[in-house]
């Protein structure tokens, strides 16, 4: 009986291990498919979303194309102002004692200076003026177009894009700041900017 037991332990044995030796190939190649699968699905979502852009793109075109030759899309859109407000300004974010955040509030204004949610990219920067030329810029951020869309706050008072930034040196708190604001509106290509000086 104890060769049969020997026998019987040994080829379970050797079953085992080509069991586990085939094992880990296979676990390997079922995460690759997993991974690939997961590329290729969000690769197709992302080409749906840019058939709907173009899509939308195509028919923005074509009513532009049938305007009257005599209309000009700068008198219809309202785009004339940039604003930053005066509550922009130097925050301590983490409470310990540092302004280290900068939060911006940007307003674009029509010609009757209502303020409404303009399309575009948003250069912002950072000055200290009282530095030599070479060193005044401290600081910039740029704000894509689908990143601006969501910090639009619209309320019964307020309506602006409230911009926030780290910055990534320490201010000195005595010193007074200037805050420059591009913006490049998407739609008729204008760029409008304004500044406005802040203290921490």
């Amino acid at each position: 009986m104890k060769p049969v037991i020997v026998l019987v332990v040994g080829f379970a044995a050797f079953i085992a291990a080509g069991c586990e030796s085939n094992q880990s190939p296979d676990t390997t190649d079922w995460g690759q498919n997993r991974q690939l699968r997961q590329q290729i699905s969000d690769l197709e979502t992302k080409l749906e979303k840019l058939k709907a852009t173009n899509k939308q793109l195509q028919e923005q075109m074509t009513v532009l194309s049938k305007l009257p030759t005599d209309v000009n899309l700068d008198e219809l859109y309202g785009l004339k102002k940039l604003v930053i407000a005066k509550r922009s300004g130097l925050y301590d974010k983490d409470k310990d004692g540092k302004k280290e955040n900068l939060i911006v509030y940007l307003r674009p204004l029509d010609d009757e200076s209502d303020a409404f949610k303009a399309t575009g990219q948003v250069r912002i920067e950072l000055w200290d003026l009282n530095r030599e030329p070479q060193e005044a810029l401290l600081a910039k951020w740029h704000v894509e177009p689908y990143q601006l869309k969501k910090l639009w706050v619209s309320g019964i008072l307020t309506h602006y894009y409230r911009l926030s930034f780290n910055l990534a040196e320490e201010v000195e708190e005595t010193k007074e700041f200037t805050v420059k604001a591009h913006f490049t509106d998407y739609l008729t290509g204008k760029v409008l900017t304004t500044q406005t000086t802040i203290k921490p």
